[in-house]
């Protein structure tokens, strides 16, 4: 099959986004950390448009992915229908794809839906903003679909801590195989703003903002985020490391059961009044939950309460029975977490973390999600609003807050304020 040599997009790359096209030209795999409003979108865009075009390959295809669907449209849309005014394309609003001389395809997706990323084949796939997203888009996901066209992988974004994406691009950059190209894009090295301009976002943005965006420093903090204080806290206190397993304490596993998607659980043990530790976390994708209830029964730990939501009574997508007659039918007896308001909820969860100590290793990806939940911004106003952002990091966050707000009398007294009270919502048990 022939490339498409008339293909000329309307796009005047800066000297930046041509070494970036000659890294991804030349790699099957990139990553790339870019500060606020240096053209990476521009870019990738570009890209994938190339690598669908240049491909021999029968019936190219490539994919733009943005943490959500939404932002698929809104922020690259415009962007390929302005590349492409001179190319004889068909662009399908109501599918968000494109169609190109030759039987070629560009998807526009959202990684918050990836069950419409499943079964497809792709010769190039472009993750824009890889932060926001779940880790588990690209194993679970991506490399199935990029296997057997031996198809160019790109992740690019802004940093936003220490998170996947932040290891991602340090396990790259330390590879020597040649795989991977890498690039960590700071406005020196793009010169996409001005002093003037630089210098009003540093008067408009917090310290810890213009350090995250503008200066892709994963220590900095990440805006709106409930946790992420407390948890950079912990680390500098040495509080995130080998967390050991006391055999003379119940362990405590809340969940936050998800209906159609995913469900997340921690597994912790209170010891006494002044110790909380961490010791693992999990998140189950398309995964009926009586079988990630025994998955769980047959760890070896002795258990204590098994805290869930109110929506217990919500039939299981999979096998059709309610989650709490799953539940009896192996013997669980679950808490039902006491139902408060949310941002209640996540100053109880910021208390009970106060005192945690969570393992290295079986917690990271739960306290990357953690991180990342954050506040709803309003764009317009430039504000952050009260509600939280659902999106990835949403089940982790619920199911550490339904355990914070059913712990609130074990470690009251470290809170030195007594036990939560939530007047005309008892603590509930379905058994």
């Amino acid at each position: 099959m022939k490339a498409v040599r008339h293909a000329v997009i309307e796009y005047a790359p800066r000297p930046f986004q041509k070494r970036l096209h000659a890294g991804f030209n030349s790699h099957r795999n990139s990553i790339v950390i870019c500060h606020r409003r240096a053209g990476k979108t521009v870019a990738a865009v570009a890209q994938v448009i190339r690598s669908v075009c240049e491909c021999r390959l029968p019936a190219p295809r490539g994919a733009y992915i943005a943490p959500t669907y939404g932002m698929a449209k809104r922020i690259s849309w415009d962007y390929f229908k302005r590349m492409l005014v001179n190319v004889p394309a068909v662009f399908r609003e109501g599918e968000l794809c494109i169609d190109l001389p030759g039987d070629r395809r560009i998807y526009l997706l959202g990684a918050d839906n990836p069950d419409r990323l499943r079964g497809l084949y792709l010769d190039v796939a472009v993750v824009d903003e890889m932060a926001d997203c779940s880790e588990s888009l690209i194993g679970e996901v991506l490399r199935p679909a990029l296997a057997d066209r031996n198809g160019k992988l790109i992740l690019i974004g802004t940093v936003k801590g220490r998170n996947h994406f932040w290891r991602a691009y340090e396990k790259a950059s330390r590879d020597e195989s040649g795989d991977w190209f890498t690039a960590n894009l700071t406005p020196d090295v793009t010169g996409s703003l001005t002093d003037e301009q630089l210098a009003f976002l540093r008067k408009e943005m917090s310290e810890d903002e213009y350090a995250g965006e503008m200066l892709n420093d994963p220590n900095a903090g990440v805006r709106g985020s409930f946790y992420g204080a407390t948890l950079r806290d912990l680390e500098t206190r040495g509080r995130i490391c080998k967390v050991e397993y006391d055999r003379n304490v119940l362990v405590d596993v809340a969940f936050d059961l998800g209906y159609a998607d995913g469900t997340a659980v921690w597994w912790v043990q209170c010891l006494g009044m002044r110790e909380v530790r961490v010791l693992q976390f999990r998140e189950y994708s398309q995964t009926p939950l009586g079988d990630i209830l025994r998955e769980v029964r047959a760890m070896p730990y002795s258990y204590g309460r098994w805290i869930g939501p109110h929506d217990l009574r919500v039939h299981d997508s999979f096998s059709g029975v309610t989650r709490i007659d799953a539940a009896f039918e192996l013997g669980i007896q679950f808490e039902v977490a006491p139902k408060v308001p949310v941002n209640d909820g996540i100053a109880a969860g910021t208390r009970v973390m106060s005192m945690a100590w969570f393992d290295d290793e079986g917690t990271r990806d739960g306290r990357d999600r953690l991180a990342l939940y954050r506040s709803q911004y309003d764009e317009k106003h430039r504000t952050l609003m009260r509600a939280p952002l659902h999106d990835w990091t949403s089940h982790a966050a619920d199911a550490w807050r339904y355990f914070a707000v059913a712990t609130d009398g074990r470690v009251a007294d470290l809170w030195n304020t007594g036990p939560l009270s939530y007047p005309g919502d008892e603590r509930e048990a379905y058994a």
